[in-house]
């Protein structure tokens, strides 16, 4: 079975992982399927409370050896197995944002991808050779076939440990941050830009748009898209606001945002003591916010970005001299792509001044920001429009506060109320600078 109806010990109801797992004999066919002739040594589950979205395991896998004398070689991966609130738009996002980084900026440490399942019943085994056109499809065994199978992804595991789980000093620090600006600038530099905004989902040839590709990475256009090189850019996955008609321009992706967590705010009993905003929200929605964004939609264009850059999803190792002293730390992975996609120049920023908001030490970030302004890239503090900016941020900011979605969040039912107290003050504070 994929879903446990007995939780683990120590995860919430509401978290996303809550009762989901992947039993090992199900791992067990996983692993058969990919590799018949190998060895699965160990699997680990990652410890409760470091990782939200997903169920994570760590797998050993012993390769074949030549010779009988020789030990035989071992390969690190991570199976991420769906939380209970994603189907398999999450899988085929981060598939496809590591398969485009694997393409325009293969130098970046990012996992690279074995295999996959959008449905959980399905094995999707790409090889990505030099036309991309080979694949297979292999169903796994399951012996309760009217469960319900979470998606997952296999995919390498990358060397170091995460910044949220060391202590380093400022030096240390500013180092990472300039480096997480090279990459940055990387993507932000080689991967194109698209004319919609949102995440990406897998092309198909039998949709009702079947001509329609947003992203390709097939080197003959006129060869049939398949599973893994041509995307479409639909939907909102961090909003749970689903594939439909493309995001062209920033006023339509707020429009939509706004209008989303409205919906959340009226239906969702959680948000109830503060639903008397929603006449407040829904006039702003439909007369101020044309007001902030006059330009023609076909001006907008939308860069690849990771919308999680934080410290717990960068990984580092730290190098030692021959007298055993630390060097500076090296990030060797950056992870978590789940939520990537094309979205507005600043909206990185935004997500690390609102939802990351204080993850990064001040010396790092501002390390981060000088080194991208360096190498041209804009930043709130330099080329980025400062109106432009304070409308962004503020915009963000209202939108987390309309439907908090860190609430419940394990706080008692006093508590909640108290928290929706101050996002009340917050979302009236905000409407009424916008009104003035």
């Amino acid at each position: 079975m994929s879903f446990d109806p007995v939780p683990r010990p120590g995860t919430p109801p509401h978290h996303p992982i809550f009762g989901v797992r992947l039993a090992r004999p199900h791992i067990d066919s996983i692993f058969g399927a990919l590799y018949p002739y190998s060895k699965l040594l160990s699997v680990s589950q990652l410890e409760s409370g470091k990782s939200y979205n997903n169920r994570i395991y760590s797998l050993s896998v012993g390769q074949s050896s030549t010779s009988s004398t020789a030990p035989p070689e071992t390969r690190e991966l991570i199976l991420k197995v769906n939380g209970q609130f994603f189907g398999s738009d999450k899988i085929q996002n981060e598939v496809a944002c590591l398969r485009i980084l694997d393409q325009y900026c293969s130098h970046l440490p990012v996992p690279r991808i074995i295999a996959w399942s959008d449905d959980g019943r399905t094995i999707t085994i790409p090889s990505w050779d030099e036309d991309y056109t080979s694949r297979q499809k292999v169903p796994i065994p399951i012996e309760d076939k009217s469960a319900q199978q979470p998606g997952w992804i296999l995919m390498t595991r990358l060397p170091g440990e995460a910044v949220s789980s060391l202590t380093l000093d400022d030096t240390a620090m500013s180092s990472i941050g300039a480096q997480l600006a090279e990459m940055v600038t990387s993507w932000r530099l080689n991967v194109p830009h698209t004319s919609y905004c949102g995440n990406l989902l897998f092309h198909s040839s039998d949709s009702d748009n079947a001509s329609i590709v947003d992203f390709d990475l097939r080197h003959e256009e006129a060869r049939p898209a398949g599973a893994g090189d041509a995307f479409i850019v639909r939907g909102l996955l961090g909003d749970g606001i689903p594939p439909s008609d493309p995001i062209t321009s920033v006023l339509d992706l707020h429009r939509i945002r706004l209008q989303a967590k409205l919906r959340e705010l009226q239906t969702s009993n959680t948000y109830a003591p503060n639903r008397d905003l929603a006449p407040q929200i829904s006039d702003f929605i439909t007369n101020s916010l044309p007001k902030l964004y006059p330009g023609p939609a076909a001006s907008d264009s939308f860069i690849f970005t990771h919308f999680d850059l934080s410290p717990r999803n960068t990984l580092v190792t730290i190098p030692t001299d021959p007298d055993g002293k630390p060097g500076t730390p090296e990030i060797t992975g950056l992870i978590d792509l789940e939520f990537s996609g094309f979205f507005p120049p600043s909206h990185e920023f935004v997500n690390d001044y609102v939802d990351n908001g204080g993850d990064w030490c001040e010396v790092a970030y501002a390390a981060y920001l000088k080194r991208l302004a360096e190498m041209e890239v804009a930043t709130p503090l330099d080329g980025i429009d400062w109106e432009e900016w304070m409308v962004e941020h503020k915009l963000g900011v209202l939108m987390d506060n309309i439907a908090p979605w860190w609430l419940p969040g394990g706080f008692s039912k006093e508590e909640v109320g108290e928290k929706l107290k101050g996002c009340r003050e917050v979302v009236e504070g905000i409407l009424e600078e916008f009104r003035r």
